[in-house]
C-alpha cells in the first residue's frame, strides 16, 4: 500500500494492485458516518424529484439538498438545482460539522431502494452572473466540511452527473481560502454508465485541491477549467494541493470501464500552485479507455520540492496493446520551477512484477513553453510505446534533461524534437530496456550541457549496440554541448 494523499476525512490511499477493502472501509466511514444527522434545508424550495431555482440572495449557512434522517435516503429521482446568481447572490458555507460546506447535492446510494435511473444537474452562476461563496469561520473538522461546492452522486445505471460554474463564481478569497476543496464531485457506482461532467469558469481560492473528481463508475469524465485555480501554501493538507485532481478508484483494473471510455481534462485558465508537492494538473487512472490531458492555459507549481506542472500516474491501467491508453497535449505555458520539479511527470511503473499494467502506449505533444527545475519531460513507463513530439515553442532545465524517458517494457520510443531545448544535462536522455526500439530526431537547435542525445540501457554502461534497433537523426539546427560532441 502506498498512501498518495490524505485529505480532511477523505482518504485517497492508492495500492498498486488496487484500493483495498481496508481503504474502502476508510473512505465509506469518511463518507457515510460523518458527524451529526444530515439536515434537510431546501433554501431553494423542495427537491425531491424536479427542478428548483435559488433567488439572487444571501445564504447565511449555505444550500444543502440532503434528507433529515441522515445519509440513507438521500434525494430520489432526477435533480436539477441551479443557482441563478446575481449582484445579492452570497453562500456563507454551513457551520454544521458534517457536510458543512457552500452548495451540498447529496443523491441516495445504490441498495436503499432507488436503483432506477436518476441524474444530478448543478449550475452556479448563470451565464456570467456573480455568485459569492465563502468560508464561514470558526473551526469545522468534518471530512465533509470546508468545501465550497459538494456533490456527491449514487447510482448504478446511467446516472448522468453534470456541474457547471459560470465565470462570475467566485469560491473563497485570497486572503481566506476555502479550507478544504474548491469544488468535490464524486460519482459513484461501479456500473453506473453515465458521464460525469466538470465545468468551471469560476475563480477558486482553496486551502487544498481546487477542482477534485472522484470517479467510480464506468462513464465518460469530462473536467474542463477555463477560470483560475489557486492553491494555499500554508494550512490545510500539505499534500493536498493540485489545482485539478482526479482519481479513478476502479479496485480492480478494467472492472466497469470499457475500451471506449474516455476520462479527459482540459485546461485553458490559469492554475497556480505553490506548496513543494503541489501540482497544477494531476491525474491518477486505473482502468480500461483513454486518459486524455490538454493544456493551453498557464500552470505553474513553484514549490520547492517535487510539485509538477502535469503529472499523470497510471500505473494500473489495463488497456489494450496498441491503443492510446494516455495522451497529454500541452501548447500552453507550464512552469514547474522546484528542485525536483517536472514540467510533465508520467508513471506507468508499477515495480519488477507489474499488476495489471498494459501493453497500451503514450503519447505526449508539446508546441507551448516547458520550463522546469528537473526535467521538461519525465516518462517512467513499462507499458507499451511511447512517443513523445516537442513541435512548437521551448523546453528548458534547470537542472536535469529536456526530455528524459525511462523505458523498462518492451514498446518503442519515439522522439521528435523540433523546437529549442535548453537542458542542464541532456536534451534528449534515453534509458531503455536492450530489447526496445529507439527512434530519436532532431531538426531544430539543442544546447546543452553535455550531449544533446544519450541512449542507456541494459546492464552495461551503454552504447548504442546494446539497445536494439536504435536509430538517431539531427535534420537541422545548431547542436551546443559544454563537454562532449553534439550527439
Amino acid at each position: 500500500m502506498r498512501c498518495v494523499r490524505t485529505s480532511f476525512g477523505i482518504p485517497t490511499l492508492f495500492a498498486l494492485g488496487g484500493v483495498s477493502t481496508a481503504v474502502l472501509a476508510l473512505l465509506a466511514a469518511a463518507v457515510l458516518l460523518a458527524p451529526g444527522a444530515a439536515q434537510a434545508r431546501d433554501e431553494c424550495g423542495a427537491l425531491s424529484s424536479g427542478e428548483a431555482t435559488c433567488s439572487d440572495a444571501a445564504y447565511a449557512s449555505g444550500i444543502r439538498y440532503d434528507v433529515t434522517d441522515g445519509w440513507p435516503n438521500g434525494i430520489a429521482g432526477d435533480v436539477a438545482l441551479t443557482v441563478t446568481g446575481g449582484s445579492s447572490t452570497s453562500i456563507a458555507s454551513s457551520t454544521t460539522t458534517g457536510w458543512g460546506s457552500g452548495v451540498v447535492v447529496r443523491t441516495a446510494p445504490q441498495g436503499t431502494g432507488v436503483m432506477t435511473s436518476r441524474t444530478v444537474a448543478l449550475t452556479v452562476g448563470s451565464g456570467s452572473n456573480a455568485v459569492a461563496i465563502t468560508q464561514a469561520t470558526g473551526t469545522i473538522t468534518g471530512g465533509n466540511d470546508n468545501i465550497g461546492i459538494l456533490v456527491f452522486q449514487h447510482g448504478n445505471r446511467a446516472d448522468a452527473t453534470t456541474v457547471t460554474l459560470g465565470s462570475g463564481v467566485t469560491i473563497g478569497a485570497s486572503s481566506t481560502p476555502m479550507k478544504n476543496f474548491g469544488v468535490f464531485l464524486g460519482a459513484w457506482g461501479n456500473t453506473n454508465t453515465g458521464a460525469q461532467t466538470l465545468t468551471s469558469a469560476a475563480t477558486i481560492h482553496s486551502t487544498n485541491y481546487g477542482l477534485y473528481a472522484d470517479s467510480r463508475g464506468a462513464g465518460n469524465v469530462v473536467v474542463t477549467n477555463s477560470g483560475s485555480i489557486t492553491t494555499a501554501t500554508t494550512g490545510g493538507n500539505a499534500g493536498n494541493k493540485s489545482g485539478i485532481f482526479f482519481r479513478d478508484w476502479s479496485s480492480s483494473p478494467g472492472a466497469g470501464r470499457t475500451a471506449d471510455t474516455t476520462a479527459t481534462f482540459t485546461n485553458s485558465g490559469t492554475i497556480t500552485v505553490s506548496a513543494d508537492a503541489g501540482r497544477g494538473i494531476e491525474v491518477h487512472a486505473a482502468g480500461l479507455g483513454l486518459y486524455r490531458t490538454v493544456n493551453s492555459g498557464t500552470v505553474s507549481a513553484s514549490g520547492a520540492g517535487s510539485g509538477h506542472g502535469v503529472m499523470v500516474i497510471a500505473r494500473l491501467h489495463t488497456g489494450a496493446a496498441g491503443t492510446t491508453a494516455v495522451e497529454i497535449e500541452n501548447s500552453g505555458s507550464i512552469a514547474a520551477t522546484g528542485t525536483y520539479g517536472d514540467g510533465i511527470n508520467v508513471d506507468t511503473n508499477d515495480g519488477a512484477v507489474p499488476q495489471g499494467r498494459s501493453d497500451a502506449n503514450l503519447a505526449i505533444t508539446n508546441s507551448g513553453a516547458i520550463s522546469a527545475g528537473r526535467n521538461g519531460i519525465l516518462v517512467n513507463s513499462n507499458m507499451g510505446g511511447t512517443t513523445v513530439k516537442h513541435t512548437g515553442g521551448s523546453i528548458a532545465s534547470t537542472a536535469g534533461e529536456g526530455i528524459r524517458i525511462q523505458q523498462s517494457g518492451t514498446g518503442a520510443v519515439t522522439v521528435e524534437s523540433g523546437a529549442d531545448v535548453t537542458a542542464e544535462t541532456h536534451g534528449i536522455f534515453v534509458y531503455s530496456n536492450p530489447s526496445t526500439a529507439a527512434t530519436l530526431t532532431i531538426s531544430s537547435g539543442m544546447t546543452t550541457r553535455t550531449a544533446a542525445v544519450e541512449i542507456a540501457g541494459g546492464t552495461t554502461t551503454t552504447t548504442y549496440a546494446t539497445l536494439g534497433d536504435v536509430s538517431v537523426t539531427h535534420s537541422g539546427g545548431d547542436i551546443e554541448a559544454e563537454t562532449e560532441s553534439g550527439i
